[in-house]
Formats: C-alpha cells, structure tokens, sequence
C-alpha cells in the first residue's frame, strides 16, 4: 500500500456521501471484525481508516475499533508510541483526548484518522 494510495482514498470518502460508502465498504466484509454490523450512529473514524485499508487490499488491521487497531499494530511489532514521531501523508494515527501531553501516553485511543498532508512540523 502506497502512502500516495492512502491520502487519495481517504480524501475520496469525504463528506455524507463518503461517510455512506465507508459503512457498505466495511460491512460488506465477511466475516466482519468480531461479527460487529456498524450502523451509522456509531463513532466511524476507525471504520472508515478500516474503508481505506479495504479499498488498498490492506486488510491486515480492519476494525471498527481505535482500541483493537492498536492490539493489532502492537501484535504486528508496529505501534509506535512516541510523542517526538513524526508522521507523514498516509500515516494512521490515534489520539487519546484525556493524555496530558506529558511522556508517552498510556491510554486507551478515542480517534483515529490518516495524515493527507504535511507541512513542516504541522
């Protein structure tokens, strides 16, 4: 999966059109991850990273949960968690609102969502 890839299908899911496609993406998967239908009232960041790995043949870490993306990253020797990292256009990154900006974070993600664009350090 080519970073390029990435940042083109996440842009190409924008807005409510988007937010559709990414529920028939991810829900037409079988078996889906722990058998979980998503329905278009649940939080969807982590759905539609998962749309974007689907649509790249990337299933690897398909989930409808930011927690269980992280399992599957560290199971795979791939979380990073360090707060000096910096990301690139196709990175998939987590965030956890309540981490006090100090040291690692040690808890549990609330979002997801892929970097489409770099500039310097933002």
């Amino acid at each position: 999966m080519k970073r390029k890839d990435v940042v083109k299908t996440i842009k190409g899911l924008a807005g409510a059109s988007g937010h559709k496609k990414v529920l028939e993406i991810y829900n037409a998967q079988k078996p889906l991850p722990r058998g979980y239908t998503v329905k278009s009232t649940d939080a969807w960041c982590a759905t539609t990273v998962s749309a974007v790995f689907i649509l790249n043949n990337y299933k690897k870490f398909v989930e409808c949960s930011c927690i269980q993306m992280v399992e599957k990253a560290k199971a795979a020797g791939l979380w990073v968690e360090n707060d000096n990292f910096m990301p690139q256009a196709g990175d998939v990154i987590l965030y956890d609102w309540q981490d006090s900006g100090k040291g690692d974070d040690k808890g549990a993600p609330d979002h997801v969502g892929i970097i489409i664009d770099v500039n310097g350090d933002t």
